[in-house]
């Protein structure tokens, strides 16, 4: 099965060849679907992430809509963000990257507490839709004058497995 996977994804990049096409993101495919999975580093809107080479970048793509600044998705995994401005947020008072995750999860009525992990405040909750358990773990950051509001998602019934990676991924965000 592997070696027709491969040959289909090599006529695909042939035909893209001859009709002259960028390969863009069928570049990005062809790579995730690669045998070995190794570290890839993404930067989108300041944010630098280290994840797996199974991610796409999605940012740039009807997928995204401009609702995130910055939009990665595996097989089984997303990885999205978004800044808020502080003078945007001067209502709700002074803020810590602490206090805006609480005020995230009272605006989206999350019963959670924002925890500090590894010198990180974070927290997970679970939702349920059409396609069954999802399992989000969210990582909150604050720069001179912003938040950024960084979730992973995964199937819950994967989660187990899967929380030191998506951890691991999470904690990699640096801003720039």
């Amino acid at each position: 099965m592997k070696k027709i996977a491969k040959l289909l994804c090599l006529l695909l990049i042939g035909a893209l060849l001859l009709t002259g096409c960028d390969l863009g993101i069928v570049g990005d495919a062809i790579e995730a679907a690669g045998d070995q999975v190794k570290s890839k580093t993404f930067t989108n809107a300041g944010v630098t992430m280290t994840l797996t080479s199974k991610f796409l970048d999605f940012t740039s793509t009807a997928t995204n809509t401009e609702e995130y600044d910055f939009l990665y998705a595996s097989e089984d995994h997303a990885v999205f963000g978004m800044k808020e401005m502080k003078a945007d947020l001067a209502d709700f008072g002074a803020l810590t990257a602490q206090t805006y995750g609480d005020l995230i999860a009272s605006l989206y009525a999350l019963d959670v507490q924002t925890q500090e992990k590894d010198g990180k405040y974070t927290y997970n909750y679970e939702v349920e839709d059409e396609d069954g358990k999802l399992t989000f773990v969210c990582l909150f950051l604050e720069t001179e004058d912003a938040f950024w509001f960084i979730q992973a998602s995964c199937p819950s019934d994967k989660y187990a497995a899967d929380q030191a990676d998506i951890w691991s991924w999470l904690s990699s965000a640096t801003i720039g």
